[in-house]
């Protein structure tokens, strides 16, 4: 005998409950990825100037953070208006 033909996409997530869970999922290997302990980190008055950037590990990935001085002064200046 032969299975009706059943849809399964009222069980498939919505838009939303997607976007939660990935920004979930994004919050959470953020938050894993600290600096090295010992290593040469930039400091919060550097980052207007972009004089250094920041490196940043987990146990599988490194990623060096260097900002764009164009975007963080525009910001800057659109928060002041």
């Amino acid at each position: 005998p032969r299975l009706p033909n059943a849809s399964f996409s009222h069980l498939a997530p919505g838009f939303f409950s997607r976007f939660v869970e990935l920004h979930l999922v994004m919050f959470e290997i953020n938050n894993a990825m600290k600096p090295k302990e010992g290593e040469v980190t930039s400091k919060p008055w550097e980052w207007p100037l972009n004089y250094k950037g920041q490196w940043f590990c987990n146990k599988h990935q490194r990623v060096y953070m260097l900002g764009n001085p164009f975007i963080f002064w525009t910001n800057l200046a659109c928060l002041a208006f």
